[in-house]
């Protein structure tokens, strides 16, 4: 009987550690014109846990697939290469921004306007957690967001 236990005590640590792991921060999608097929997606991924971790997919019922894309230049053309995996080290954090890392949200299933929350699952070497991300006013550089203001 003790043995039991002690297996179920360990799970269910293991499940909160995974669920604790990452945490997800500025979570959003440029709005795009109705007729697009393909829409962005961009995000901050923190890893609080002392092991790395590999996001290994993401997925969203809203969408046909969604790709994880890095924009790499070379000899000055930018082109988007496909990752099937991205390391998140430990205590550490990656970035998915204009630019750089990002998601391809392929073949939306809905139109999606400025206000709209989608959910997308991270699926890890590790477990898979569910993040919403909330469509935005797309604009054409990401430090608008942080809007400031003057007071006399």
């Amino acid at each position: 009987m003790k043995k039991i236990l002690v297996v179920v005590l360990f799970a269910l640590s293991f499940h909160l550690y995974a669920d604790n792991a990452l945490s997800v921060s500025a979570a959003w999608i440029p709005e795009a014109p109705p007729v697009a097929k393909v829409m962005a997606g961009y995000l901050e991924i923190k890893n609080n846990s002392d092991s790395k971790i590999i996001l290994k997919s993401v997925s969203a019922k809203d969408f046909e697939r969604v790709e994880m894309h890095e924009t790499v230049t070379k000899d000055g053309v930018a082109k988007m290469v496909e990752k099937t995996a991205i390391e998140i080290p430990a205590q550490g954090s990656v970035s998915f921004k204009r630019g750089g890392l990002h998601l391809m949200l392929i073949g939306p299933k809905r139109s999606l306007k400025r206000g709209d929350t989608v959910d997308l699952t991270l699926t890890t070497d590790k477990a898979s957690s569910k993040t919403s991300f909330s469509v935005k006013q797309a604009t054409l550089d990401d430090h608008s967001t942080h809007q400031h203001h003057h007071h006399h």
